[in-house]
């Protein structure tokens, strides 16, 4: 999700930037929530791919500007203590080989 839920900066696919203000009515930062209340109308939404594959197949969500982009987003592997225990490293793992390879769906 942007870093500012009210002002967004799409670029096309020609490298123009637009840069959009909004003044939401309603708004989250918990992506399950944010897709809930796009479910039930609440309004306009960035959310993940993954999140959002079924309801745009099945057309209960449509994919608003498909040559535009927002600036893409990270993710952090959080953990207790100076190093993560070995399963939680052999996660971190698997999704950097995933998400190098395109796999995860994300970008």
């Amino acid at each position: 999700m942007p870093s500012s839920p009210v002002r967004w900066a799409f670029t096309a696919r020609n490298g123009t930037q637009t840069r959009v203000r909004l003044a939401p009515r309603v708004q989250a930062d918990v992506a399950a929530a944010v897709h809930a209340m796009t479910l039930a109308g609440a309004g306009v939404a960035v959310l993940p791919d993954f999140m959002v594959e079924a309801d745009l197949a099945a057309g209960r969500l449509e994919h608003l500007l498909p040559t535009q982009r927002l600036p893409e987003g990270s993710f952090h592997a959080v953990y207790a203590g100076p190093q993560a225990p070995a399963k939680v490293r052999a996660f971190i793992e698997h999704l950097r080989q995933s998400m190098a390879a395109g796999e995860a769906g994300i970008g």
